[in-house]
């Protein structure tokens, strides 16, 4: 990067993170919002519907045209094995066009459902949706970033990536959401935070 669209990069993060309101977004202790979603490959997928099965790992995630989310989306598949055997199931949601989450997919290899929001109807529920700034539109347009499809909010916006751990009543059990969004949590610590989940009794950790 030239040290122009550096500094509209470090800008842009100053403003984002003085903008976001962290008090709206949903939080560990929270009810996750109930949501219905297709699901890019075909077919829809609900969080009421897979909750019974056990607990669920959310990822938002902006789209493939970011470069930390699709690093964050390949190091989740590696874990997904792993969170099945737990007992988990792994979903993750993006106002991105089917057809980016589908090429996703393919270069992956991903195996867990890829939900389509593409009007950020559920990323607004969950209170992460925040305006992508001026100095940086540009260059994401350039990466392959598409607007969302809805009239009544802004073109720009975007999803702060974030990660739930939902509890099968719908309690929000562990979350981790961060404004700067080349910030993740690791999903290697997702395993364990299922773990302690089935048995904290045992462990006398806090979840």
């Amino acid at each position: 990067m030239s040290a122009e669209e550096i500094d509209h990069v470090t800008a842009a993060d100053k403003i984002m993170e003085d903008l976001f309101d962290h008090d709206r977004a949903i939080q560990a202790g929270d009810e996750a919002p109930d949501f219905d979603l297709p699901v890019a490959g075909g077919g829809r997928t609900s969080l009421r519907s897979v909750c019974g099965n056990g607990p669920v790992v959310i990822s938002f995630y902006r789209g493939h045209w970011c470069p930390f989310c699709s690093l964050e989306i390949a190091a989740l598949a590696q874990v997904h094995g792993e969170l099945e055997r737990q007992g988990g199931t792994l979903l993750a949601i993006s106002p991105q066009p089917e057809d980016s989450a589908l090429k996703a997919r393919r270069e992956y290899g991903i195996d867990f459902p890829l939900l389509v929001d593409r009007e950020a109807r559920v990323c607004e529920a969950y209170g992460l949706v925040c305006e992508l700034p001026e100095g940086v539109r540009q260059m994401s347009l350039d990466a392959g970033f598409e607007p969302i499809a809805r009239t009544g909010l802004s073109q720009w916006a975007i999803p702060v990536p974030a990660t739930y751990v939902v509890g099968q009543d719908r309690e929000v059990r562990y979350s981790f959401l961060d404004t700067n969004y080349r910030n993740r949590l690791d999903p290697a610590e997702l395993g364990k935070i299922l773990s302690r989940m089935r048995s904290p009794a045992e462990t006398g950790e806090p979840i």
